[in-house]
């Protein structure tokens, strides 16, 4: 059972700490039975970004709420300024209004490839306006159709190459990586890519040519730990691993 003692601390007023503590009830009891949808959210007040955010019960999104103490997705060096930020896997939206909050002249993009998430993180994000993109999308390093499917635990769809098809998945039309930072910064420099989407960064990055004008990249791994940081100096970054107890992180900087 994760230690949600610092998802208390992240939010302030007795009743959204009241709130988190029945949501933390409830998942210990019955933990994440089915797929999360926005009408079972509950709103509590998140010091760091400011603002109400929304929650469901029994899904992973306390956990989310808890990562943010982490400060995993934050870079402390980024290349100055940040004008471009986006997160390929925004979940709920919590870490996009992070970021949002602590470079406040930055333009955002999010990209969720499940709708539930989605459907959240537009109403986490909605105080943002036209700052704020979300692209509900599955990404790839083509356009091509992908196998997605759902299993508690998850965060969101497991997406993987329609070749790794299991006999209980869909497919989904995939967006190039490309193609989405086109649409959002145009010619200017995405100064900063979060990546979130579990086992398919590795193909991302394997076909990596579309960072050609992202400054800073940071990837969640959590397999081919000894390939991540060659493949991300080919692509001519300066990199490196930050290995943790469930996985790790790499940075790469130009």
């Amino acid at each position: 059972m994760p230690d949600f003692s610092r998802a208390l601390r992240r939010v302030a007023g007795l009743r959204s700490k009241a709130i988190v503590v029945l949501l933390l009830a409830d998942y210990a009891f019955f933990g994440e039975r089915g797929r999360p949808t926005a009408d079972q959210a509950v709103p509590v007040f998140v010091k760091s970004v400011g603002q109400r955010v929304w929650l469901r019960r029994r899904s992973t999104d306390l956990r989310a709420l808890n990562f943010l103490h982490s400060g995993h997705h934050l870079v402390l060096d980024l290349p100055r300024p940040v004008r471009n930020i986006a997160v390929f896997g925004s979940h709920i939206g919590l870490l996009l209004a992070d970021l949002a909050a602590r470079y406040p002249e930055a333009r955002l993009l999010g990209v969720e490839a499940d709708p539930g998430n989605a459907a959240l993180a537009r109403r986490n994000l909605a105080r943002l306006g036209d700052r704020c993109m979300l692209r509900e999308a599955a990404v790839w390093h083509s356009q091509e159709a992908l196998a997605f499917s759902w299993v508690p635990d998850a965060w969101g769809l497991n997406v993987a190459d329609a070749g790794q098809r299991a006999t209980d998945s869909a497919t989904i039309a995939a967006v190039s990586a490309r193609q989405l930072l086109a649409e959002f910064a145009a010619d200017e420099p995405v100064d900063y890519l979060l990546i979130n989407i579990g086992s398919p960064w590795y193909q991302l990055l394997r076909h990596g040519e579309w960072t050609e004008n992202v400054r800073c990249i940071n990837i969640e791994i959590q397999d081919h730990y000894d390939e991540v940081v060659p493949m991300l100096t080919v692509l001519e970054y300066e990199a490196s691993l930050l290995r943790l107890s469930w996985g790790a992180f790499a940075v790469g900087t130009r």
